[in-house]
């Protein structure tokens, strides 16, 4: 079984049973003999739950099926009716339960659109921020072969390259690294910090696999901090 049509079965069950309540609800009051009767406030629970969970026409056969059960309809299968309470007791149950049914159903929808709009809206921003990072992509693919076309030397090049992809990456710093013997690397041309401050750190190189550089190797994509 399919999980639309695994969902499509768990409602009808949930509507049967909630159908199938509002009727027993309604023969509670029958057993009870008198309308109103202690029970008719239970009706509120189905109503209030179909108008939140099922379509409008739903919750309203429900609301329908709960009137006639509180109405004078049923001194025709022997219930009595309290007259003192006659007309306005009466008519005003169909006309609140009516009420909750649409007022509730219509909280639902509502609330179920703000849901579609707040995920439509999620969707649009991760759009659009894919948009930018790829234009800023395109920006500096274009301006790393602008300085190539231009002839310029190694190091312009070199420096060209770092920061236009330190930019494409929202990073601070970028680098290449170079080896150093077999064991050790050192930044060339490095952006975003000096070549004398790795030094300091590194007088031999790093090596090789270890910081930064090793995790974004590794992991195959920039790291940031």
């Amino acid at each position: 079984m399919s999980i639309k049509s695994a969902a499509t079965t768990k409602r009808a069950v949930e509507a049967s049973f909630w159908l199938a309540a509002t009727a027993g609800i309604g023969g509670l009051v029958f057993i009870d003999g008198e309308v109103p009767s202690t029970f008719t406030a239970a009706f509120f629970l189905p109503i209030c739950f179909a108008a939140h969970r099922f379509p409008l026409p739903f919750s309203v056969l429900l609301a329908a099926i709960a009137s006639v059960f509180s109405s004078p309809a049923m001194t025709a299968v022997g219930v009595s009716m309290n007259e003192s309470v006659m007309p306005v007791l009466w008519l005003g149950w169909p006309a609140v339960y009516l009420f909750l049914s649409v007022s509730l159903n219509q909280w639902a929808s509502i609330q179920e659109q703000r849901t579609h709009l707040t995920e439509s809206e999620r969707e649009l921003n991760e759009i659009s921020q894919h948009n930018q990072r790829r234009e800023r992509e395109l920006e500096a693919l274009s301006g790393i072969h602008t300085a190539i076309m231009s002839g310029g030397d190694e190091q312009m090049i070199i420096e060209e390259v770092t920061r236009r992809v330190a930019e494409t990456c929202d990073a601070k710093i970028c680098t290449i690294m170079v080896p150093v013997g077999t064991e050790c690397q050192r930044p060339f041309l490095p952006y975003g910090f000096s070549e004398d401050a790795f030094r300091e750190i590194f007088p031999d190189g790093a090596p090789y696999g270890e910081g930064v550089d090793g995790w974004a190797i590794l992991h195959h994509k920039p790291a940031r901090t």
